[in-house]
């Protein structure tokens, strides 16, 4: 069957599902609409700043299609990772909101539920949230310039190695371009963390000299979820290219890491690189994105990592 008939089949039923969700949702979302609206805007600009782990992960790579001023998602991700000795996975289901009240303005809040699976067993909670705020100038209809900051809010699961207990702010800029066929798009930013919190700490015994176990120090143990430190500099770059009239748009991007801290141990790695693909398929205000991700140099924080993603828009 050619592609374009199944692209109209897909745009029909699709089409009769919105007739029947538009009247409820308008009605829903009106009633909460000034609510919910400045206590998003709150979120954005009070919390600041970015996923400290992956830093740019959320922001957008591409081409923008959803239409209307919201859209909500849900994603599904497993990473599998080893670090310090320790191999497992951990799966994130993520929870997002997207507020767009103009051509300028962005708003974006995720929440993560995180199962964690490692040393033959799974620890189950929230990740930290992330909220983040962007302001755009556009430099005729295809290309445009932002400025954003992002938020990880210290509010997961710190004792479990699901989150940590500071807050991390990350103001970055970013530039896309779409032409006839292709886009590319570039962002980076620099993440620090505010405030001590405190870390995943262990004991460390030490015989003394009647033969009993003493602590003898206190040392950080690891954060398996989205690890990172508390000062670095994020970047992407991304491309891709759309088929079928937008409908389908692969592309493919890279993200770093470089660690800033002026103390790290000898030996350990600064820099960090990644190369991933995804790959959406838009019909009417519905998308859905597989995408995948794996180191690409040595020092890695993670193994791999896939996902899968749905969004609405209205």
């Amino acid at each position: 069957m050619p592609i374009d008939t199944l692209l109209n089949l897909a745009s029909t039923l699709l089409h009769k599902l919105d007739r029947n969700l538009r009247g409820f949702e308008r009605k829903v979302v009106m009633s909460h609409l000034n609510i919910f609206s400045y206590w998003l805007v709150l979120i954005g600009l009070l919390s600041g700043a970015s996923r400290a782990s992956c830093g740019l992960q959320y922001c957008q790579i591409g081409n923008e299609s959803h239409e209307g001023p919201w859209r909500l998602g849900w994603s599904l991700h497993q990473t599998g990772f080893d670090i310090q000795g320790t191999s497992g996975s951990y799966s994130e289901g993520v929870a997002s909101i997207h507020y767009r009240p103009s051509e300028a303005w962005r708003f974006n809040f995720h929440l993560p539920y995180t199962a964690l699976s490692k040393n033959k067993g799974t620890v189950l909670g929230f990740s930290n949230p992330l909220a983040m705020a962007e302001y755009r100038w556009y430099m005729g209809q295809k290309q445009w310039l932002g400025l954003g900051v992002q938020g990880e809010l210290p509010f997961g699961d710190d004792e479990s190695g699901l989150a940590q207990s500071h807050f991390m702010l990350m103001p970055y800029s970013s530039w896309t371009k779409i032409g006839t066929r292709f886009f590319f798009s570039g962002t980076t930013g620099l993440s620090f963390a505010v405030g001590d919190g405190h870390h995943h700490e262990v004991n460390s015994m030490e015989m003394n000299q009647q033969g009993m176990s003493t602590p003898s120090h206190i040392e950080q143990s690891p954060l398996y979820v989205h690890p990172h430190e508390d000062f670095e500099w994020n970047y992407r770059l991304g491309s891709g290219v759309a088929f079928w009239k937008s409908h389908f748009t692969p592309g493919t991007f890279l993200s770093g890491q470089h660690v800033l801290n002026s103390k790290l141990e000898q030996g350990t790695s600064r820099d960090f690189i990644s190369l991933g693909v995804n790959a959406p398929f838009i019909v009417n205000r519905y998308t859905l994105t597989p995408e995948m991700e794996i180191p690409v140099i040595a020092s890695r924080r993670y193994e791999w990592t896939a996902g899968l993603g749905f969004a609405i828009s209205f």
